[in-house]
């Protein structure tokens, strides 16, 4: 019994000490590491410490559109699959410094990329009132 244990206990360890699956890896904020397709899949707005679903806010036309991130600063929105009554298909030039996406005038701080997934957060204020705008972007 005790032979047939050890190599069980070992195994418990090996496989418990394993490097997690490489999709949660941290990857670098770099031009390279941001292109491609992203899908919103979480939306969140926090204004006086109360957060709401920000998901709920959007049509539902507009919860499968895609984010394409480019070469050359280039950034695409695709109003993809169900298409809202008036597309909102645009296109517009942005710069990535450091951990932030300038578009649009609008700064948006990634907070953590992946192979799968990007989060951003954006911080805006007036009339003496802050909203931070969290959002998790999926790649597709």
């Amino acid at each position: 019994m005790k032979k047939l244990l050890l190599p069980a206990v070992l195994a418990l360890f090996t496989f418990a000490s394993c490097k997690k699956d490489k999709a949660d890896d941290a990857k670098p904020i770099t031009k390279e590491n941001v292109i491609g397709s992203f899908k919103v899949t979480s939306l969140t707005y926090t204004m006086n410490g109360v957060t709401a679903d920000g998901m709920q806010t959007l049509q539902d036309c507009e919860k499968d559109d895609l984010y394409i991130f480019k070469a050359e600063n280039v950034f695409n929105y695709s109003d993809a699959g169900t298409t809202c009554s008036s597309p909102g298909d645009y296109s517009d030039t942005g710069t990535l410094s450091g951990d932030s996406i300038m578009l649009s005038g609008r700064a948006l701080k990634i907070t953590s990329l992946t192979p799968t997934a990007m989060n951003v957060t954006e911080t805006t204020s007036g009339s003496g009132t802050s909203i931070v705008t969290n959002a998790t972007f999926t790649r597709q």
